[in-house]
C-alpha cells in the first residue's frame, strides 16, 4: 500500500473563450442543470442567443410588454446583473467588464424600454453612466471628437459601438432629455453622419437583418438617428 502512488483528485479543467459581445476573455462555464434556466449559473449573457440578455432583446422588439408577468419576471431579473455605478456587466456582483457598459448598457436599456419598462431610477442611473462615460478617454471603446478630428477613416467596428447608446437615448421620453445628454448625441450624431460615406462602401451594410442584435445595417442607422430627431 505504501508503494502504490498516491491518487491525486484531477483539478477540473478551465478554459477561457472570447466573448463574441466584447471580445473579452471569459472562462468557460459548466453546463446548468437541465432544470435551471440556461443562464441561472452565473452569465445572463451565455448560452448566446438563448441567455436572458438576448431573449429580452428580441422581445423588445417584436412588441413584447411588461405587462405580461412572464416577461416582467425575466425584466426584473436583469437587475441582478446591474452595478451600483448603473453598468449592467456580464456577472452578477461582476466589476470587471464594467468598462464594456456602452453595448451591454445600452442595448438592455434599450430594450427595457420598448417594453414598457418605467423610466425609473435605475434605468436613469445606467443612461447617465453612458453619458458620463462617453465624456473620457475611451468611452464607448473610443473619444469621438480627437479621432473625428484626425481622420475620417475610422474602422466600422469602432462606429458600431456607438449605436448601442444611441439606441437607448432614442427610448427616454422626450420630457426627461437634459441638455448635456443632447449635447452629447448631436456631437456623436455629427460625427456618424460625418462616417455615412464610408458605411455606403462596407457591402454587410447593405443587407438587412431582423431581429437587431449585434449585428448592423444601414437601415438600423438611420432608423436610430431618426428616432432621434434628426
Amino acid at each position: 500500500e505504501e508503494a502504490r502512488p498516491a491518487l491525486r483528485q484531477a483539478a477540473p479543467k478551465r478554459s477561457t473563450r472570447t466573448c463574441r459581445v466584447c471580445g473579452q476573455r471569459l472562462p468557460v462555464k459548466t453546463s446548468p442543470p437541465a432544470d435551471q434556466h440556461d443562464d441561472q449559473l452565473e452569465s445572463w449573457l451565455l448560452p448566446k442567443y438563448k441567455a436572458t440578455f438576448w431573449q429580452l432583446l428580441i422581445l423588445g422588439q417584436l412588441g413584447a410588454n411588461v405587462s405580461s408577468p412572464a416577461i416582467y419576471k425575466a425584466c426584473l431579473r436583469a437587475f441582478r446583473f446591474q452595478d451600483p455605478k448603473g453598468n449592467f456587466t456580464h456577472y452578477e456582483g461582476d466589476t470587471a467588464s464594467a468598462g464594456l457598459g456602452g453595448t451591454i448598457t445600452g442595448l438592455i436599456v434599450a430594450a427595457l424600454l420598448r417594453m414598457g419598462w418605467d423610466y425609473d431610477a435605475n434605468l436613469r442611473k445606467a443612461i447617465l453612466t453612458l453619458e458620463q462615460s462617453a465624456t473620457r478617454v475611451g468611452g464607448w471603446f473610443f473619444d469621438v471628437k480627437p479621432l473625428a478630428a484626425e481622420s475620417s477613416a475610422i474602422h466600422y467596428k469602432q462606429i458600431e459601438r456607438l449605436i448601442y447608446p444611441l439606441e437607448a437615448f432614442a427610448e427616454i421620453p422626450a420630457d426627461q432629455w437634459t441638455a448635456s445628454l443632447r449635447s452629447l448625441v448631436d456631437r456623436v450624431v455629427q460625427f456618424l453622419l460625418e462616417q455615412l460615406p464610408q458605411l455606403y462602401q462596407i457591402e454587410k451594410y447593405h443587407y438587412l437583418s431582423f431581429p437587431y442584435l449585434l449585428n448592423h445595417d444601414l437601415l438600423r442607422l438611420l432608423l436610430v438617428l431618426t428616432k432621434l430627431g434628426y
